[in-house]
């Protein structure tokens, strides 16, 4: 079984502090244009044998994201922490959905308005130990000459469900020094991060997962420059 998590648990600082899965791009809200996009490839991969499960990681709006999938899970600690912190919330509830027995994890942000439509296949065709994240990597047959450097997404990963122990130590121990920071220093205005995926990944070493389709990891923020199409919900 593979387990889709969607990251829609942020304080959306980008959109004025709205739920960004229910902000709407040309009329429709986020987490439909990339719910449409995930089950067309989960259905894919039920033709082929694999059956998914499609959780979402919220922290406000939860009734009506769980009117679209199969499950969703909140940060275990409050207060906006991270992807990270929604990451662990879904494989610890993994961890006890017995029954499922969800190997792997594959993630996708609310605000990946498209993907890859092979997306699912290739992130879950990782050896069973594996921890990798999507890249983008030009292949500009015009101009061989100059080759691209690649273009890491490390909100798009691929994780197998044992992953959950390294990243509850990881996220354990970065919201301790945060804390120790902020508590030394009244001037200082440091949330208590979960941590930095990238540093999370690097540690793990990670392996990238390499795509040539840079339109299809597009967000919300480079949308902005495509012209002018959101509104709140």
């Amino acid at each position: 079984m593979i387990g889709v998590l969607i990251l829609a648990g942020g304080r959306g600082q980008r959109m004025g502090g709205q739920d960004k899965g229910w902000c709407e791009y040309r009329q429709k809200p986020m987490i439909e244009w990339v719910l449409q996009d995930l089950n067309a490839q989960r259905a894919k991969l039920h033709q082929s044998g694999q059956d998914t499960v499609c959780v979402i990681s919220a922290n406000r709006n939860n009734a009506r994201y769980a009117a679209l999938v199969d499950a969703v899970v909140s940060d275990i600690n409050p207060g906006y922490l991270g992807p990270l912190s929604g990451i662990e919330a879904a494989l610890q509830w993994g961890a006890l959905q017995l029954n499922l027995g969800i190997s792997r994890w594959i993630t996708c942000p609310v605000d990946s308005m498209a993907l890859p439509t092979d997306y699912l296949q290739r992130m879950s065709a990782l050896h069973e130990r594996t921890l990798g994240f999507a890249q983008y990597l030009s292949n500009d047959l015009q101009k061989p000459e100059k080759p691209q450097s690649p273009q890491s997404y490390f909100a798009h990963m691929s994780l197998p469900s044992h992953s959950l122990n390294a990243l509850q130590m990881y996220t354990a121990q970065n919201r301790e020094q945060n804390h120790a920071l902020k508590t030394a220093s009244s001037v200082l205005n440091t949330a208590h991060s979960s941590g930095s995926i990238y540093q999370w990944l690097r540690q793990e070493k990670a392996q990238p997962i390499v795509f040539n389709d840079k339109q299809k990891f597009l967000n919300i923020n480079e949308l902005e420059g495509f012209g002018k199409g959101i509104y709140s919900a």
